[in-house]
């Protein structure tokens, strides 16, 4: 049985107002005369039931209350649900600071703006509480556009290669034949196809990890720049972090990740060119 929780036993083939009940230990399961039971605290304990000079036992665990988790932390705008394991009846949920998060009637918490707050769960007059760490989602995604930048920029000045060998040096064997360590590493069937795209699958997978970047890119593994707009939104005023295509009046032509905004000038890193300076409007 559970704290808070009421029962009743029985002793069979007994006259009920001639059988006496004891608990071992009240302060686990209190028994009335008459054999009503109550969950106090958590813990194992023994009911007696005493007819006609024999003693009859039963054994009752009470488990242990507990909040599902007693530290979270989450993002401005999102949601995490918080529970009570083992509790009986209703529980109360309150905030210390609702302007940090709020919380439902069910324990459902919601991230306002950053800061540290408690929520505290009340039930059968007991108290268990969890801190909230609310944390700003856009620094997250600044960090993790930072991140990818810098990978793609580490690979400046790769040369694609004539054959397989040398695909991890960036100069050795260089070539026109298409031959990178982006489509070895990625998915090998598009070896010796145009890899612009190659190269933002290879470095969204390098910066958060193929099952990452298969879930931002959607269109996995990115390799042709005509499909991406079938999966992904697309607008015409770029920003830091996002994936450009470049258009020649009849087709997506070229592609590459947007490292800065300035007005209406933006930079890029590309994989699969040699073009320094481009123009389009």
């Amino acid at each position: 049985m559970k704290i808070g929780q009421k029962s009743r036993l029985y002793l069979y083939n007994a006259v009920s107002n001639q059988v006496a009940w004891a608990s071992e230990n009240k302060q686990i399961v209190a028994v009335s005369k008459s054999g009503y039971i109550t969950g106090v605290n958590n813990g194992t304990v023994k009911i007696y039931a005493t007819y006609k000079n024999q003693k009859y036992t039963c054994r009752i665990t009470v488990p242990k209350v507990s909040i599902s988790n007693t530290s979270v932390s989450i993002y401005a705008g999102k949601k995490v649900s918080l529970k009570l394991n083992n509790a009986y009846g209703t529980t109360s949920w309150k905030s210390s600071d609702r302007s940090i998060a709020t919380v439902s009637s069910s324990g459902q918490i919601t991230g306002k703006k950053t800061g540290k707050t408690t929520i505290t769960a009340t039930n059968q007059g007991i108290t268990y509480t969890c801190t909230i760490n609310v944390l700003d989602l856009n620094k997250k995604t600044n960090n993790a556009i930072d991140a990818l930048i810098v990978t793609a920029r580490k690979e400046i000045g790769y040369r694609e290669k004539r054959t397989e060998r040398n695909l991890d040096n960036k100069t050795a064997n260089a070539g026109y034949n298409n031959y990178t360590k982006y489509a070895r590493d990625v998915d090998d069937y598009y070896q010796g196809d145009p890899w612009c795209a190659m190269f933002i699958s290879w470095c969204m997978m390098k910066t958060y990890g193929r099952n990452t970047a298969k879930k931002l890119l959607k269109d996995w593994p990115y390799v042709a720049c005509r499909y991406l707009p079938y999966y992904l939104p697309s607008y015409n005023t770029p920003k830091k972090g996002d994936i450009v295509l470049f258009y020649n009046g009849s087709d997506y032509e070229h592609t590459g990740l947007v490292t800065k905004v300035q007005g209406a000038r933006f930079w890029t890193i590309e994989g699969n060119t040699k073009k320094n300076n481009r123009s389009y409007s």
